[in-house]
């Protein structure tokens, strides 16, 4: 598989990502579901809209989306070990069906896949 088609899979992945998290959301809050306070809320919304856009950036290959990309994966994985080392502690509860270690444990090798792929020279040559 070529590192284009790749790239185009990660794009679709956070794509799907930014959507399927918005619909929820806003279905749970529109339906009085949620019990999130606004600014957990609003948090969710905008990190589900940044996906959403990022995955577009890297469909249109554009350089900022590979960018910020490695970015928002490096403060991902940089959280998650503050969390691990309990440095870092969420007030609000996220609830998911999805077991936490599992959700974690795909979450960081996800991450670290995008920052090794995007950081390739021959994907980096995409977004010039």
């Amino acid at each position: 598989m070529t590192e284009k088609r790749i790239v185009k899979m990660v794009a679709f992945i956070e794509i799907l990502i930014g959507l399927i998290t918005m619909i929820g959301i806003l279905t749970y809050k529109s339906l009085s579901m949620s019990t999130k306070p606004l600014n957990v809320f609003v948090f969710v919304l905008v990190t589900a809209a940044a996906s959403f856009a990022l995955g577009l950036g890297l469909l249109n290959q554009r350089p900022w989306a590979r960018t910020l990309l490695i970015f928002f994966s490096g403060y991902i994985l940089l959280t998650k070990a503050m969390i691990a080392l309990d440095l870092l502690r969420f007030n609000g509860e996220i609830v998911t069906s999805i077991p936490a270690g599992l959700k974690n444990a795909v979450s960081i090798l996800y991450h670290l896949f995008i920052i090794w792929l995007l950081n390739q020279r021959v994907v980096k040559k995409l977004f010039l």
